[in-house]
């Protein structure tokens, strides 16, 4: 079984958490050069114009230092320029802007598949006893430091899926002054304990709407940036929007979504009823012909008895009564074959019909 267990370092640092204070920044500018898409135009038109301006001050000081006593022959010159350099920084329309960067933490999505596949007994990889895919996650997110690890930078939430998206819980970035507190407190903030975490990861959906989930993840208003998307499932979508769909979603948020892989790489061992169809109506004394498909994965080689029974379908408490056993033998690893069954109504009424197979004893589900 590939459960994930360490190297979250890369994830963890998959976008630097903000300080959880306002901050005030300062800014001194120049209004002007808002105008202009190049500032090497104004300050060309700023250079010319000072430069005939000052070429105006000597032309007038020239003009005036005979008339003008002695005193004031620098002093009129220096208030002209003065005033000249006044009208430029007017002109230039200095501003003082200041910008109040108020950061939130970002958080980061652990999304768990709950969907009846992830019930499945995978083969170990070593001489331990086999163990559900579901509570390989468990053991991941109670027995390693993940959680924490990720509350060194950011917000850390806790979202289940099957055929539906569900939010379990949100935990708090560490702060600086928190102290350390025992892993009972912390999980008791989350409504989570040692006793229920099988509880909210049971597999119990009918459908794997990985694709929804993503979106619906993507979208939650949860109140602070998405830093990333940690996925635990086996991967096995079968209804719903196609994942590479809002995957490229994903990309254009600047979201990474990391997919773990749970359970094993071995082809599954499955046998089961793809497709049973009867005659809506049979009449009393008619043979009739009730088809089935068989659907066999990792079975090669075997032959497996499989019986067709009836019940009455008005009376709940009716049992049912085997009409029909034949034997069904498969030669390929994943295999699709055909089986019918001729029979015969004993009695006028509603029936309901089952198919049941006898698995061998190491089928996966």
């Amino acid at each position: 079984m590939f459960v994930f267990q360490q190297q979250f370092g890369l994830f963890a640092a998959v976008a630097q958490s903000a300080s959880e204070t306002a901050r005030d920044l300062v800014v001194y500018e120049l209004g002007r050069f808002d105008q202009f898409d190049d500032p090497r135009t104004l300050w060309l038109l700023l250079a010319v114009g000072v430069v005939a301006m000052l070429l105006y001050v000597r032309w007038f000081y020239r003009r005036e230092k005979s008339q003008v006593p002695t005193a004031l022959r620098w002093l009129l010159p220096c208030l002209r320029m003065l005033a000249i350099a006044g009208m430029v920084l007017f002109f230039l329309n200095p501003v003082k802007r200041i910008d109040q960067q108020v950061a939130t933490d970002s958080h980061v999505l652990l999304l768990v598949d709950t969907s009846q596949s992830m019930s499945v007994e995978d083969e170990s990889t070593d001489d331990a006893s086999k163990t559900t895919r579901a509570a390989a996650v468990v053991e991941t997110l109670t027995e390693s430091p993940l959680v924490e690890l990720f509350r060194e930078q950011h917000d850390v939430a806790l979202a289940v899926f099957d055929e539906r998206f569900e939010n379990i819980w949100r935990k708090r970035r560490k702060t600086l002054e928190e102290k350390p507190q025992a892993k009972s407190q912390e999980n008791e903030s989350t409504g989570i304990t040692a006793s229920n975490w099988d509880q909210k990861l049971e597999p119990r959906g009918l459908e794997t709407r990985l694709g929804d989930a993503l979106l619906e993840a993507l979208d939650f208003p949860i109140g602070s940036p998405l830093a990333g998307i940690l996925l635990f499932s086996d991967g096995g979508a079968n209804s719903g929007i196609e994942p590479l769909v809002i995957a490229e979603k994903a990309a254009e948020y600047q979201v990474p979504i990391y997919a773990i892989g749970v359970g094993s790489t071995e082809s599954r061992r499955n046998m089961r009823v793809q497709e049973l169809s009867a005659p809506a109506r049979v009449y009393p004394g008619d043979h009739t012909t009730v088809n089935a498909l068989i659907h066999a994965e990792g079975f090669a080689g075997n032959t497996v008895k499989v019986e067709l029974l009836a019940r009455e379908s008005n009376s709940k408490e009716a049992s049912a009564v085997l009409i029909n056993q034949q034997q069904i033998s498969f030669d390929q690893q994943s295999q699709v074959l055909p089986m019918q069954f001729v029979i015969e109504p004993a009695e006028i009424g509603r029936l309901a019909l089952e198919l049941k197979i006898s698995a061998p004893v190491d089928d996966q589900y």
